[in-house]
């Protein structure tokens, strides 16, 4: 009988596409975040802006300090694209995150990075139900009714960094036994944005600093399952997509709705 994303249990580990904060990625692993088949990265990944400095602005706060409003943020067009050259205006004042002139990219910069899903295999992209998120404060603490996410009833929330954000990333005071602070959707307000801290306190700050991004994602349930052979969770079956790669994981009408467009 196959096995399916449906059958694992919350908590279970998911190896799901690759990343890396440099030119080398690693696989990634996601746990079952609940029955809704929403799966969390294990691992804060890397250390990125939520949002930069829009110089075209007329609002002298995003000017400075980026744009707090989520659905048009930096992070999560990074997030959704499987492209090199993955950046392209939101909007009138957008602008990208770092250099754009061939330079080193200061700490959190991350145009020249190749977007997050380039690490994917065309097959683990088309399983994904829903485009690839920050995880919300309902999702760590629960809140408006909405519960957390079910595997946070047996483990705690705060996230540590992966090996490869430690190894090669300037991280100060980091190891691979301490916490990291992570980005969530919930938008702060005007050019601020929203975290949890260290201490798994959320905490409001500039859009332009850099904390920790730890991706969710919906996965369909229908998609087929194999356990790894060491035996430390499972990965998905291959088989041949059926999307080209620069596919949207959303529709542009979905793109639109979540916009307030439509």
């Amino acid at each position: 009988m196959d096995l399916k994303i449906s059958d694992l249990k919350v908590g279970a580990k998911l190896i799901l596409g690759n990343y890396g904060v440099s030119t080398a990625v690693y696989p990634i692993t996601w746990l079952k975040a609940n029955k809704e088949c929403e799966f969390l990265s294990e691992f804060v990944l890397d250390l990125l802006k939520f949002d930069y400095q829009e110089r075209n602005n007329p609002n002298r706060d995003c000017f400075y300090h980026g744009n707090g409003n989520y659905e048009q943020s930096n992070i999560i067009q990074f997030m959704n694209s499987p492209e090199d050259d993955w950046y392209e205006p939101m909007h009138d004042y957008d602008a990208p995150p770092g250099n754009m002139g061939g330079l080193a990219d200061a700490p959190g910069d991350y145009v020249h990075h190749s977007g997050f899903l380039s690490g994917f295999e065309d097959y683990e992209i088309e399983c994904l139900a829903s485009r690839v998120d920050l995880p919300s404060i309902a999702n760590i603490y629960g809140a408006g009714g909405v519960p957390r996410f079910a595997m946070f009833n047996r483990k705690g929330f705060r996230g540590r960094p992966s090996i490869d954000l430690v190894q090669n990333k300037y991280c100060h005071d980091m190891n691979e036994d301490s916490f990291c602070e992570f980005w969530v959707s919930d938008r702060a307000g005007g050019y601020t944005a929203t975290y949890v801290d260290r201490a798994g306190s959320r905490r409001n700050t500039y859009a332009t600093c850099y904390h920790g991004l730890r991706p969710k994602c919906t996965i369909n349930p229908d998609t087929k399952v194999e356990p790894l052979p060491d035996g430390s969770g499972f990965r998905i079956v291959p088989f041949t997509a059926t999307k080209p790669r620069s596919s949207k994981v959303c529709t542009d009408e979905e793109f639109m709705a979540l916009m307030g467009l439509l």
